[in-house]
């Protein structure tokens, strides 16, 4: 697959295939997804508020892309969600409170966003990518 993201799939199981754009809100329509696969593309803007609709969504990856801005606070609603995968993105800022407090099973992300949370946690590992100090975090 090339080009952009369609607004809405029924059944997707693996979207790194070099996509580009943006992911779209309408994902947050997919309410029983449980997994949900961006890596490796080349998708840009920030992640979707509207994904907080996914209400069976267990494991979000999506690294390895152009991805910006912050990581949503809407993403603790997920309470299903048990891993989290974002490194090798462009994210400033810091997790959320909110995801903090919620706990998570797994996070990777770039060790320039900041994780209030995490310093108790996370263990600093050298990446075997192109991206320095991949924090992989195992908090409750």
């Amino acid at each position: 697959l090339t080009g952009t993201i369609p607004s809405i799939f029924e059944n997707m199981k693996d979207l790194d295939n070099k996509l580009v754009g943006s992911i779209p809100s309408s994902f947050g329509k997919l309410t029983f997804l449980r997994h949900l696969f961006l890596n490796d593309n080349e998708l840009t803007g920030t992640i979707p508020r509207e994904l907080d609709d996914m209400n069976y969504l267990t494991f979000f990856m999506a690294e390895n892309n152009n991805l910006t801005g912050s990581i949503p606070s809407e993403l603790a609603r997920l309470e299903m969600l048990d891993t989290l995968l974002l490194s090798g993105n462009n994210f400033e800022g810091s997790i959320p409170d909110e995801l903090c407090a919620r706990g998570i099973d797994m996070l990777r992300i770039d060790s320039t966003v900041k994780c209030g949370c995490c310093s108790k946690y996370y263990t600093n590992e050298t990446s075997t990518t192109d991206h320095e100090n991949i924090f992989t975090d195992h908090f409750h």
